[in-house]
């Protein structure tokens, strides 16, 4: 039987060590929400983070799932919109953050768009982006357990770059997440 990439996910996020983070971050989420709420995320789940709809209270965490360049927080949320959905988006911000942390962990390099091969042996792109969220849950997961206060990953979009998954609970002292301004896109025809 051959190894999987997570049967030592642990050891492997382990090398790769935890790093201070600072700088801009962007999220479109809905308007009625705060920028930094995670309300959504301990009701559903996602790639990054288990929400009650399939975990019980003590399985779950939260995450705030940024970007790092607003196109990629519009695109994101356009990912994730379907003809049935897409009212909603009249009723979206796109808020800009700037985070400072002192624990992320880079484990597929997102902070360099021209490098978005993972970091962990044996996974590639396709396992992060795929509608199986085990394998991201685990990352995160293991992050957590190493005191992680978030991840730099891919964004899933066919655009470069990356996205910053926050883990709020996790916060050390000395980090802290500032909404520098929050913006409701005008969709109009008239500009």
């Amino acid at each position: 039987m051959s190894k999987s990439p997570w049967d030592e996910l642990d050891a492997t996020l382990a090398a790769l060590s935890n790093r201070p983070w600072s700088g801009a971050a962007w999220r479109f989420h809905g308007c009625r929400y705060a920028a930094t709420s995670v309300g959504g995320a301990l009701r559903i789940s996602g790639r990054y983070h288990r929400g009650l709809d399939f975990y019980p209270e003590a399985e779950t965490w939260p995450a705030i799932y940024l970007t790092l360049a607003p196109h990629i927080a519009i695109a994101e949320r356009l990912r994730h919109t379907s003809p049935e959905t897409f009212v909603k988006i009249t009723t979206q911000c796109l808020s800009e953050l700037w985070v400072d942390l002192q624990a992320v962990l880079d484990c597929c390099a997102a902070s360099d768009p021209d490098r978005l091969t993972p970091a962990v042996p044996g996974l590639v792109l396709a396992d992060l982006c795929s509608g199986d969220f085990a394998p991201t849950q685990a990352i995160a997961s293991a992050a957590r357990r190493q005191g992680a206060e978030g991840l730099l990953v891919p964004s899933c979009t066919a655009l470069r770059g990356g996205n910053l998954v926050l883990f709020p609970d996790l916060l050390q002292p000395d980090s802290s997440i500032r909404v520098v301004v929050t913006e409701v896109p005008s969709l109009g025809t008239t500009p």
